[in-house]
């Protein structure tokens, strides 16, 4: 287990570290974060506890975390990416013969590059990759790098796909390979190429129909080359909730080719990684949480004789984020066969080893944080010892089936109405999504949004990250998502906003000051869901803001974005941009207790309603809650304009188009009458109508049968007030169907509910 730790760094919020061993004992490096001030820093792995750390990126900036490789004579190269003046470069810093080189560019002029990484040519000579977005799709490029400069940059990838996550492995004889996955006609899979001494050919390695994505890579004892990635493949479970489960898949090249590495019973899966990450269905749901650790990150270690493949999970299935720490497991590789599975450590979490990472006399090093505390996470340097390894197991779940996405009922349900001399066309909105950003979530940004394009089937999506919850929504962070979202959005096609959650506590016992966010034992959520338009705008932490919502509002609405509420414990004010309540999500479905709306609206507050997934569980458009949007066309503009004018509704999951109106005037508006007002709605279900409900004040009026089993269906009421004065009213639809809340982030992903926003009608 861990033995021999050594804190290794100590600032505000230090993450993501990389590490190198050799000569002179090793280097660590990590990306250090004050809001407005990260920086890449660095410090000797192994050394006295008072060696000053390096400032590597020679000031501050907008950093993504850094790359780090070793030379032949100790030669030290990072590499990160830097966010200035609205776009994004890879840039380097190289230290050789005890003096630092100042901080170059490595990307091309003008090319938008993110996430580099490194490999070692030999004496004062390196390898550098990054991905590159090319104004059409995301490509790996590669070039050298030594004394003299940059070299001519390469594409490497396909340009028929989108590439991410490259890794170089060098070898014997000058040899230098690169993996990489790529996604392209719905799914995802790994790939190699041969670099040096000549280009090779692009070379498929994964060979599962599922996504394959995130792979590591090595050499094996006997020089073969060795890739470990994630295989995702979606399944179904219970009364129609979605997710994926996932296991690590193995390949290895010989003079003949690719060929997967089996498990003892035949089996691709090396390790299934279920638990903690996976709710579980049967023989009970038992729901599992977020969690600050890498659970979808294989690792390996080499000995002399063998290839040991490292992974971390979630200790404990139902525990918080908050408190719960992790486990690394691992299989021994050798000869073609793989161990039994063990337990090498627990106590820590996001577990890092060494790039080249080399056991050496029955131990490894490995980087790991405690749980983070006040917005610090600090890093210890430990050793794991192979011998004290304890026998553990890892299983897939009962109860999922594999299912084919998009499932049609994903298809979205077009509806077209007019009013007022306009068209308006119905779009399907998830606006509450989360990445792996979000310190208690998981999914690549742009794995996030390939799912919500193509097998959530949205018309648009809002990926946006807590703020501050555990740990600081950092400015790469929230930069790097706007990004993506830029860069997967096409006009009339699929439209990604950017966006956050700015993720507000406020005390229990109201006579308590709000300036104070952080240890308060007893609070309740006041988070806002905030979309921008296209061109973004600024972060505002609520932590940063000393908890006061009035900051977010000026900031909002000054930079043209709109709010809505989330989670069902709210304090709506009405606010400028304050324009909707999240009445259900994946977490539950709030308007089944709608007490808070309800008293929300009788209060005199005008808002739409709308649903969402809030996924963290790396599946938008399937979580349980959906929007559907009228907006003049498929654009950020159009798009905002329908939210600000209330042309929203919210379903817990189906697509369930709903037109409701008072005397012609469409949901969200106001209207006039007499003491007759004519209540209308028209309901296309994906499935059979069963009833509609009409609710006044927050009290059901009627309840209206469907008949037979259409799946579109009219229904209309006549209000007759003898009393002017206001009055709200809304539709609740029902088709066939269940929606079901299984704990966790986990319901039904096709709903069977649905919402219209209310009128306002006021009787003279």
């Amino acid at each position: 287990m861990l033995a021999q730790q050594q804190p290794v760094s100590a600032a505000p919020y230090d993450s993501h570290p990389v590490l190198v061993e050799g000569a002179g004992g090793g280097f660590i490096a990590w990306h250090s974060f004050v809001p407005g001030a990260e920086r890449i820093v660095g410090r000797p792995l192994r050394g006295r506890a008072d060696v000053p750390f390096v400032d590597v990126s020679a000031g501050s900036g907008v950093f993504t975390p850094p790359e780090l490789a070793s030379g032949g004579d100790g030669e030290l190269a990072f590499a990160w990416s830097t966010f200035k003046d609205g776009r994004w470069a890879v840039v380097g810093r190289r230290h050789a013969g005890g003096k630092w080189d100042t901080v170059v560019a490595i990307s091309p002029a003008g090319a938008e590059a993110v996430f580099p990484t490194l490999g070692s040519l030999g004496r004062e000579r390196f390898a550098v990759a990054w991905v590159q977005w090319s104004g059409e799709h995301f490509e790996i490029v590669w070039a050298t790098w030594d004394a003299r400069g940059i070299g001519a940059p390469s594409r490497v990838s396909d340009v028929q796909s989108d590439a991410f996550r490259p890794q170089f492995v060098t070898g014997d004889g000058g040899t230098l390979d690169l993996v990489w996955d790529a996604a392209a006609n719905n799914s995802s899979r790994v790939y190699a190429r041969r670099l040096l001494p000549a280009l090779g050919a692009i070379e498929p390695v994964s060979q599962s129909r599922d996504r394959c994505l995130k792979p590591v890579a090595a050499r094996t004892s006997d020089g073969k080359l060795i890739v470990a990635w994630i295989r995702a493949t979606d399944v179904v479970g219970g009364d129609g909730a979605i997710d994926q489960m996932h296991a690590v898949e193995l390949a290895q090249r010989d003079a003949a080719g690719w060929h997967p590495i089996l498990n003892e019973h035949g089996g691709s899966e090396a390790a299934w990684l279920t638990h903690g990450l996976l709710a579980q269905i049967e023989p009970k749901p038992v729901p599992t949480g977020g969690y600050l650790g890498r659970r979808r990150d294989p690792m390996f270690v080499r000995e002399a004789d063998a290839t040991w493949l490292v992974w971390e999970r979630k200790a404990l299935q139902e525990g918080s984020t908050t408190t719960v720490t992790g486990e690394l497991l691992g299989r021994r590789i050798a000869g073609g066969d793989i161990g039994p599975t063990v337990l090498l450590a627990k106590g820590a979490v996001d577990y890092h080893v060494a790039h080249d990472a080399h056991a050496q006399a029955g131990k490894f090093s490995v980087i790991a944080s405690s749980l983070p505390r006040d917005g610090q996470r600090n890093y210890s340097l430990a050793t794991v010892q192979l011998a004290d390894a304890q026998p553990a197991k890892t299983e897939a779940w009962a109860g999922w089936k594999r299912i084919e996405l998009p499932a049609p009922e994903a298809e979205p349900r077009r509806h077209v109405l007019q009013e007022n001399g306009r068209e308006y066309r119905l779009f399907w909105m998830d606006s509450h999504v989360h990445s792996a950003l979000s310190a208690d979530a998981e999914g690549e940004p742009d794995e996030i949004l390939l799912y919500a394009r193509d097998r959530g089937r949205l018309d648009t999506v809002v990926m946006q990250e807590n703020d501050f919850f555990n740990c600081p929504l950092t400015d790469w962070e929230y930069a790097l998502g706007g990004f993506y979202s830029r860069a997967f959005s096409r006009d009339g096609k699929f439209v990604a906003l950017p966006g956050y959650e700015w993720t507000q506590r406020l005390p229990v016992d109201r006579t308590q000051p709000i300036n104070q966010p952080r240890f308060w034992s007893a609070s309740n959520p006041n988070h806002r869901t905030v979309i921008y338009p296209r061109a973004g705008g600024p972060l505002v932490r609520y932590t940063d803001a000393g908890n006061d919502i009035r900051r977010l509002y000026e900031v909002v609405a000054k930079h043209g974005g709109v709010m809505h509420t989330q989670h069902p414990d709210f304090e709506f004010t009405g606010a400028a941009g304050e324009v909707a309540i999240e009445v259900t999500a994946g977490w539950g479905l709030y308007f089944l207790n709608p007490g808070k709306i309800h008293a929300t609206l009788n209060r005199g507050f005008r808002a739409g309603f709308v649903g969402t997934s809030d996924s963290h569980r790396r599946n938008p458009g399937l979580g349980g809650g959906l929007t559907g949007i009228y907006a003049t066309e498929l654009t950020p503009d159009a798009l905002l304009e329908a939210y600000r004018a209330r042309r929203v509704f919210a379903t817990s999951g189906a697509r369930i188009a709903v037109e409701a109106r008072a005397n012609g005037v469409l949901m969200g508006g106001e209207v006039a009458a007499r003491r007759n007002a004519k209540l209308t709605v028209f309901v296309g279900g994906s499935r059979p109508i069963r009833r509609a409900t009409l609710v006044r004040d927050g009290v059901d009026v009627k309840v209206f049968a469907a008949a037979g089993d259409a799946t579109n269906a009219n229904f209309e009421y006549e209000a007759v007030e003898s009393e002017p004065g206001t009055h709200w009213f809304y539709w609740r639809v029902e088709q066939e169907g269940v929606s079901r809340h299984y704990g966790g982030n986990v319901s039904t992903a096709f709903g069977n509910l649905a919402w219209s926003t209310p009128h306002w009608i006021t009787f003279k």
